[in-house]
């Protein structure tokens, strides 16, 4: 095996990889699980091969690359050969290369409305948000969640009832031991199947007081998997729900991303601006960190106002930032870094 860098030449600049040129029989990175519960197996392409070389040059070409991690790139590169390269570096930097529930990094500031929460990123044992309780006419068999969540929630039904809209909440906040006990009814019914359409305990988003269930308001309301189609009435609520700040969390075309089937019913908290973006350029909550990355966002908010989103690295255990003017928020994103909103004009 040779360490030695290998320089690049295009043009007129040069790109330097420091990285193992191999000679040998690949050798395993990492490994992706598999619906059936199996575990397949990533294996090293070596540079010498063009097309890895190719694809090498292009991943160190995007602005959130990161070094530490070409190996992965080429890896996981070779496996899924039909994604581009920026979206090979996304998936890698979010760590979707990994193993569900084997390769994983607790969320450190789970009261952050942008922590990420799923199958690599599990909250800390005990955590428990502040709650507030959702009124019956919101959520007829009880219900609560964090308070920007519930304060956002209950705007939004009161403004589709004007509408002739008529949601409700019927599952949000669920402590450990719930999940861990519908977890392991699943798990009884469908076998390994369950982790397609359940979290494990600690990995669920509804831990964290942010996720919401929603249904119809029908007569036979299935608490578990709710109607919540894409037309008429659910789909106008859905259109409405980013500027109050929840998006759909589970989408279809989103499944390898989230390691979650579909779910329309299911939403989740993360605020006006960030709602907005995500809906605006198709973004499920794991791509917004690299969607951050590569530039700030700019978003006009309903209220007129507009909100510029950065992402601020912090390599480092201390984040030195100077103060922005005017109204601002600083929130981790679970990955080594933090977001930075600043809202700019009159509230």
């Amino acid at each position: 095996m040779n360490h030695a860098p290998l320089r690049i030449l295009t043009g007129a600049a040069a790109l330097v990889l420091s990285v193992s040129l191999l000679t040998s029989a690949a050798v395993p990175v990492r490994s992706l699980p598999a619906a059936s519960g199996e575990e397949t197996v990533l294996a090293r392409p070596s540079l010498q091969d063009p097309d890895t070389l190719a694809r090498a040059v292009a991943c160190q070409s995007l602005s959130y690359y990161r070094p530490e991690l070409l190996d992965r790139y080429l890896a996981y590169g070779a496996f899924w050969p039909e994604l581009s390269p920026e979206d090979v570096v996304t998936r890698v930097n979010i760590g979707l290369d990994g193993t569900f529930y084997g390769d994983v990094s607790q969320a450190e500031e789970p009261e952050s409305l942008s922590v990420l929460v799923n199958k690599y990123h599990p909250l800390p044992d005990g955590y428990v948000p502040r709650l507030h309780s959702l009124p019956a006419r919101y959520a007829p068999s009880g219900g609560s969640l964090a308070p920007a969540a519930a304060a956002a929630f209950m705007r939004m039904a009161d403004a589709a009832r004007e509408d002739g809209i008529t949601l409700y909440s019927v599952s949000a906040y669920r402590s450990y031991s719930y999940q861990d006990s519908l977890y392991r009814r699943y798990t009884a019914q469908d076998g390994v199947e369950a982790d397609t359409y359940s979290a494990r305990p600690g990995f669920s988003e509804h831990q964290t007081g942010l996720a919401i269930d929603l249904g119809e308001d029908v007569p036979d309301l299935d608490f578990i998997r709710p109607s919540f189609p894409d037309s008429g009435a659910c789909g106008a609520f859905r259109r409405a729900a980013a500027r109050y700040g929840f998006l759909q969390r589970y989408c279809r075309e989103k499944e390898a991303l989230t390691g979650i089937a579909a779910e329309p019913w299911h939403f989740r908290y993360v605020g006006a601006p960030h709602a907005q973006l995500m809906e605006e350029h198709g973004l499920c909550l794991e791509e917004y960190v690299p969607f951050l990355e590569v530039s700030p966002r700019l978003c006009r908010l309903g209220s007129g106002r507009t909100a510029r989103v950065s992402r601020l690295p912090c390599p480092s255990a201390v984040l030195e930032l100077e103060p922005p003017a005017g109204c601002w928020q600083l929130s981790g994103d679970n990955c080594g870094g933090f977001i930075l909103t600043v809202w700019e004009g009159e509230p």
